[in-house]
């Protein structure tokens, strides 16, 4: 008896320790708060102003094309407050198909389950959040290998109806305009230099939004579209320097 009660005392300090180390490890911060990054404040539904921090910093981030801590610090702001549907719809982001890359298969499986996470949680979100998470939802499949056009499309043209409802948010009018750019990456000119038809209304959207903006226009997606003497005072946005409102 002796001997098994030492085994017991011995289990139960081995699980106790464990279960330390993991508490440890979800208390421990996942990003860093980064300081430079600018005032850029999108709102969303949480109680938790560190949250609501973390989630601006993973949009700055994001802006800049720094997709990794982007992520990382989308994960901060769920870990904060793990009911923010938006945190998770931030990761997802992170991991899509963007301008400079695709989608590898592992960041496929990985968008669609921060995706499907934020719609299982978007009940306490607001209806524009609700109506960015169920977007988003449209642009991967169960299978990792789907063909990306049809699916770029379809996010495209959620975005689209989701940008129709709030016209004065500059945030849905930005991801729109990218949600439409990236059915069509780097391929928006024609021989003489002329924008595309299908890309004209996306430049008429980024100055609508731009006029919106007291110092330097923060998202690096305008550079795409906006001419040369306004895309001057942009190359610093996208590498990450004032990219605040």
């Amino acid at each position: 008896m002796g001997r098994n009660f030492a085994l017991r005392i011995t289990l139960a300090v081995v699980l106790a320790t464990r279960a330390g180390a993991a508490l440890d490890a979800a208390e421990r911060p996942i990003a860093p708060a980064l300081t430079g990054l600018g005032s850029l404040h999108m709102p969303v539904s949480t109680t938790v102003p560190e949250a609501q921090a973390f989630f601006n910093q993973g949009v700055r981030l994001l802006y800049a094309f720094n997709h990794q801590e982007s992520r990382r610090a989308f994960e901060e702001a769920a870990r904060l407050d793990p009911s923010l549907a938006m945190a998770w719809w931030g990761q997802a982001m992170t991991l899509a198909v963007n301008l400079n890359a695709p989608m590898p298969e592992e960041n496929a499986r990985l968008a669609r389950d921060a995706a499907n996470t934020a719609m299982r949680k978007r009940g306490s979100a607001s209806l524009r959040e609700q109506g960015l998470i169920e977007a988003l939802a449209t642009r991967f499949s169960a299978d990792p290998r789907a063909a990306r056009p049809p699916l770029d499309r379809a996010y495209a043209s959620a975005m689209s109806r989701v940008a129709a409802r709030y016209p004065d948010d500059a945030d849905v009018q930005v991801f729109s305009v990218d949600a439409v750019m990236n059915t069509m990456a780097w391929d928006y000119w024609l021989k003489d230099g002329a924008f595309k038809p299908d890309a004209v209304p996306l430049k008429s959207a980024l100055r609508a939004t731009a006029a919106d903006w007291t110092v330097e226009l923060p998202r690096a997606a305008l550079i795409d579209l906006l001419d040369a003497d306004t895309a001057t005072v942009l190359p610093a946005a996208a590498l990450g320097g004032t990219i605040g409102r």
